[in-house]
C-alpha cells in the first residue's frame, strides 16, 4: 500500500510533537508524586507509624498520639479507627512509591494510588464539607493530574477481568465490605456531639476504608498491568484490620474476633491465590504498555 506524503509528514508531526511532550509530561509527573509523598507524610507521619506502634502499651499511645493529635480523653479507644486511616494511607503511598521504577508496568499500582484519593471524597456528601482541611482539596486536583500525566495514560486503561477466581472472591467479599460501609457511614451521619470518634470523623475514615478494600482487591483481579502488587496491597489491608479486630474486639468499630479471623484468613488465600495466578499464567504480571 502506497503512503500518501500529508499521512507521511502528519505521522512524523505527531512523533516529534510526542518526543517532545513526553519529558515535560515525565517531569510534572514525578514532581506532582514527590510533592504527594512529601506532603501526606510530613502531615501525617505518626498516623503512618501506627501500624507498627498500634500493639504498644496504651500509655505510650497516650503519650504519643492522643497528646500529639489534641484527644480529649484517652487515645485508646481509637485503635481501629487509626489503623483503617493508616491502611487508607498506606495504599495510596505503596501506589506513589511503586511509580519511580518501571511505571508504564504499575497501571493498576497507580490507578489504587489516585483512586484512594478520589473514594476519600465519596463520603463527603454525608458530612460537614467545612470541616475538611483546603489542603485535602489540592490534594485531590494533584492527584488527578497525576493520573492525566502518567506514563501509561491510566485513564484510558480500564480494568478488565484478569482472573474469574479472583473476581468471584472480590464479589463474595464486597458483601460484608458494604455492610461495613453503611454502618460506619451510618454512625458518622447520626453521632452524638459528645462522641470524639464522630467529631474526628472516625467512622468516615473506616466507610473510606471499606471503599479502598474493595477497589485495591478489584484492582488484584483485573488485567491490569501491575495487577499483583494490588493483590498483596489488598491482602495487608485486609490482614491489618483483621488483626486490629483480633486483638481489639471490644474497640470502637472493631467487628470482633470472629471477622478478624476471617479477614486474615481471607488475606492469605487472597495472596496465594494471586501468586498462584501468576506462576501458572504469563511469564510476568507486566503487560507492557506503549506509552501514548
Amino acid at each position: 500500500m502506497r503512503t500518501e506524503p500529508s499521512q507521511t509528514i502528519q505521522e512524523s508531526a505527531e512523533d516529534r510533537f510526542g518526543a517532545i511532550w513526553r519529558t515535560p509530561r515525565k517531569v510534572g509527573f514525578y514532581t506532582i508524586v514527590v510533592i504527594l509523598l512529601v506532603g501526606i507524610n510530613v502531615a501525617f507521619w505518626r498516623v503512618h507509624l501506627f501500624p507498627f506502634l498500634a500493639w504498644l502499651p496504651d500509655d505510650f499511645l497516650n503519650d504519643f498520639y492522643a497528646s500529639g493529635q489534641d484527644f480529649e480523653g484517652a487515645f485508646a479507644p481509637h485503635k481501629v479507627h487509626f489503623l483503617a486511616i493508616a491502611a487508607n494511607h498506606w495504599a495510596m503511598m505503596i501506589g506513589l512509591i511503586l511509580q519511580f521504577r518501571d511505571p508504564i508496568n504499575k497501571v493498576a499500582p497507580m490507578w489504587q494510588a489516585t483512586g484512594v484519593i478520589l473514594l476519600s471524597a465519596a463520603t463527603w456528601p454525608f458530612n460537614d464539607v467545612s470541616r475538611i482541611p483546603p489542603p485535602v482539596f489540592a490534594v485531590l486536583v494533584l492527584a488527578v493530574v497525576a493520573g492525566l500525566l502518567h506514563p501509561a495514560g491510566i485513564f484510558r486503561r480500564r480494568p478488565y477481568v484478569g482472573n474469574k477466581t479472583m473476581t468471584a472472591l472480590w464479589g463474595l467479599a464486597a458483601i460484608p465490605v458494604l455492610f461495613l460501609l453503611t454502618s460506619q457511614m451510618r454512625l458518622q451521619m447520626t453521632g452524638m456531639p459528645a462522641d470524639p470518634h464522630w467529631q474526628g470523623l472516625h467512622y468516615n475514615f473506616m466507610a473510606e476504608y471499606a471503599l479502598v478494600l474493595i477497589l485495591v482487591l478489584g484492582l488484584g483481579a483485573s488485567s491490569l498491568p501491575g495487577w499483583r502488587y494490588s493483590v498483596w496491597t489488598g491482602g495487608l489491608l485486609l490482614a491489618l484490620l483483621g488483626t486490629g479486630f483480633l486483638v481489639y474486639p471490644d474497640q470502637t468499630s472493631s467487628q470482633g474476633v470472629f471477622w478478624g479471623l476471617v479477614m486474615i484468613g481471607f488475606s492469605a488465600a487472597w495472596i496465594l491465590l494471586g501468586e498462584r495466578r501468576r506462576a501458572t499464567g504469563p511469564s510476568s504480571d507486566r503487560e507492557p504498555v506503549a506509552s501514548p
